[in-house]
């Protein structure tokens, strides 16, 4: 993907992840129990250019030493193998490939007492 067409498709990305953080944040505020989502966009590498506050936050739970900025390992080769779900010991993951951009969404596993 060209550089301006990547960025374009960013920009159209960022409209629907600032919707979805808003919408996220605020079943979070209405619905304590439910777990809250996080998104980011990456490229087909993994690096991540767009991200809420807490996908970061949910990425060092499974990975604790990850510092960006691309994704960690195992979500990279998820985008390589073009599987769409990861489930870890503390995460669990879904991507959508919207032409180069790759949408990520994360959330924390609910462990069973």
């Amino acid at each position: 993907m060209r550089p301006g067409n990547l960025h374009l498709a960013m920009q159209q990305a960022s409209q629907f992840f600032n919707f979805a953080d808003e919408c996220s944040h605020a079943e979070f505020l209405h619905e304590t129990v439910k777990i809250a989502d996080a998104y980011a966009l990456s490229d087909e590498l993994g690096i991540i250019y767009q991200s809420d506050n807490t996908f970061a936050d949910l990425l060092q739970l499974e990975w604790p030493d990850w510092c960006g900025p691309q994704l960690p390992l195992p979500l990279r080769r998820l985008l390589s193998a073009q599987r769409e779900h990861y489930l870890g010991a503390r995460v669990a993951a879904c991507i959508q490939r919207n032409g180069g951009v790759i949408n990520i969404r994360i959330r924390e596993r609910q462990l069973c007492a």
